[in-house]
């Protein structure tokens, strides 16, 4: 008998692990050893805990069942402000979102109008814009405003107290930005986990992935691994849902508008495996009709397109139906019901 040995029954169907297997062997293969192994290993005993038996479970999923029927944002996620997506999916702590589309179909505009309608404190950390050109876009859309002529002050007098107005509920709100086109998934994680504190992050945007590596004399593919391993760890350490651009490969750089497949995102094998939820944005050059395809959804639905319309004007993403009330509203002055 082992001296250190506990007394009492153990529940049936317990999990456990061994620590080392020849150990288990040698103190002669029998459960009350096996038991005795885990509760000495250093892992066990530091209060690390890696493993969780049925008893552990069943009342910590009792808590989590009563907080979603409450409708806890917690536990059944956040709206991303599109109706189309909501019914399917919702951000969730813990989760990596891919957004991917080909140059110049308005795959940061699309994070933009993502963010914009974010329900709780969210942050961008953007490598590709600079933080005057997110603004821009920003309050374009807020303020109802032609992009191009805020950009070049060419206001009347309207529209810049409609911008004037943008500004001043933008000053309380919870957008925030990071423009460091310098950023390496080391220096992210740490701004993550400070920021989560500070200012109670719950969503992160990363416009894009492909500007995170940051190993010289690696492979892509190697880099690209650790990219994104290191979000898939961050969101799930620190509690955060990242949602995270990616850009496709040139030979599907496709004009016809169609989204790209999940095998012609650029190091699609990596991004497939960690991802939770991979968005795929399709649109014609010069088109204002998009295509929103869901090509990966762990835990919903996937394998089906969302038609979106992309305000060109306000550089910005609109759900079918919000951008007809928009249109009915700057026809009559506001929206006829």
């Amino acid at each position: 008998c082992h001296p250190h040995a506990r007394t009492g029954p153990r529940m049936a169907g317990t999990v456990i692990a061994v620590k080392d297997i020849s150990d288990w062997i040698a103190a002669g293969g029998s459960r009350l050893a096996l038991d005795v192994l885990v509760d000495d290993a250093p892992e066990w005993q530091s209060g690390e805990r890696v493993i969780w038996t049925p008893r552990d479970l069943a009342p910590e999923y009792r808590e989590v069942l009563a907080k979603r029927l409450a409708g806890d944002p917690e536990h059944i996620g956040w709206r991303t402000g599109f109706p189309s997506l909501d019914n399917e999916m919702r951000y969730r702590p813990g989760e990596v979102w891919m957004v991917a589309a080909a140059t110049s179909v308005g795959k940061s505009a699309l994070m933009q109008s993502f963010q914009r309608r974010a329900p709780v404190p969210s942050i961008t950390f953007s490598l590709e814009m600079s933080r005057s050109q997110i603004l821009d876009r920003l309050f374009a859309a807020e303020a109802n405003v032609d992009a191009w002529k805020l950009s070049i002050g060419a206001l009347d007098l309207e529209e810049r107290q409609r911008v004037c107005e943008a500004i001043d509920r933008f000053e309380s709100s919870d957008i925030y930005l990071a423009d460091n086109p310098n950023l390496t998934t080391a220096s992210l994680e740490s701004a993550i986990r400070v920021a989560r504190v500070k200012f109670g992050f719950r969503i992160v945007y990363v416009d894009y992935i492909g500007l995170l590596l940051d190993r010289e004399g690696e492979s892509r593919y190697v880099q690209m691994s650790n990219v994104s391993h290191a979000l898939k760890r961050i969101a799930r350490s620190v509690g955060v849902c990242i949602v995270a651009g990616s850009q496709v490969n040139r030979k599907a750089d496709r004009k016809n508008g169609e989204p790209p497949f999940v095998d012609e995102l650029r190091d699609s094998g990596v991004i497939g495996e960690d991802a939770d939820i991979i968005l795929a944005l399709g649109r014609a050059d010069g088109s204002t009709e998009a295509k929103l395809a869901v090509r990966k959804n762990r835990g919903g639905l996937a394998g089906y397109t969302i038609p979106l319309t992309f305000d060109a004007t306000h550089a910005a993403f609109l759900d079918v139906g919000e951008a007809n009330m928009k249109r009915a509203a700057a026809r009559y002055g506001q929206v006829p019901f």
